[in-house]
């Protein structure tokens, strides 16, 4: 299962978790184990329960990431460059 449709069926769950189980006929076999595990652990529970676990979930993709550039720098080129500046 691709992280897109994870996130699509938490989106489904937190929205309308009273229909989600109206999807489970069009997705293939293969895919549908996570969406099943999650749901059959939630369909008992209350509206509100539903929609913070699936907030919760999604709050996990979105993390932002911080990305460094300096890592794909080699360490040869910084030092060229330091080599060159005053000590100021």
């Amino acid at each position: 299962m691709t992280l897109a449709q994870k996130v699509f069926f938490l989106i489904a769950l937190k929205h309308r978790p009273d229909a989600v189980s109206e999807l489970f006929p069009y997705i293939p076999e293969a895919q549908k184990e996570y969406m099943q595990k999650l749901y059959d652990q939630l369909k008992d529970s209350d509206v509100k329960s539903i929609k913070a676990v699936a907030t919760s979930e999604l709050r996990k993709f979105s993390k932002p990431s911080t990305r460094s550039f300096l890592g794909d720098v080699h360490n040869d080129w910084l030092l060229e460059i330091l080599l060159n500046e005053s000590p100021e």
